[in-house]
């Protein structure tokens, strides 16, 4: 077993047609405007600081990219985990939906 069947993308990078760039650029540059307004939201719903959004997106994009098994990929944080996070507040706020809105990790401590 070679490094090169472990990790997908070195198998159809060779195969990618460099004609493909501009495309993938502009395709690149609006999802990263779309990207970036989501990663900073979702980060400030969790109660982290927003960079942690961003770098959660980045790292996510690039280990995907490396290791993922689809050339074509489109990822990032998605609603579900507003759904999760919005059903643990509910319980964490006993229901209360004013004392849920001002939930902070920090007052678990």
């Amino acid at each position: 077993m070679n490094v090169r069947s472990l990790i997908p993308i070195c198998q159809w990078l060779p195969q990618y047609d460099r004609s493909w760039l501009r495309d993938d650029v502009v395709a690149g540059a609006t999802l990263a405007a779309y990207a970036i307004p989501v990663s900073l939201a979702y980060a400030s719903l969790a109660a982290v600081p927003p960079q942690m959004g961003l770098y959660c997106y980045l790292v996510g994009g690039v280990g995907y990219a490396l290791l993922g098994s689809s050339r074509h990929l489109a990822i990032g944080p998605t609603s579900a985990l507003s759904l999760m996070l919005g059903v643990s507040l509910v319980d964490l706020s006993g229901g209360d939906m004013q004392r849920q809105a001002l939930w902070h990790p920090s007052r678990l401590c």
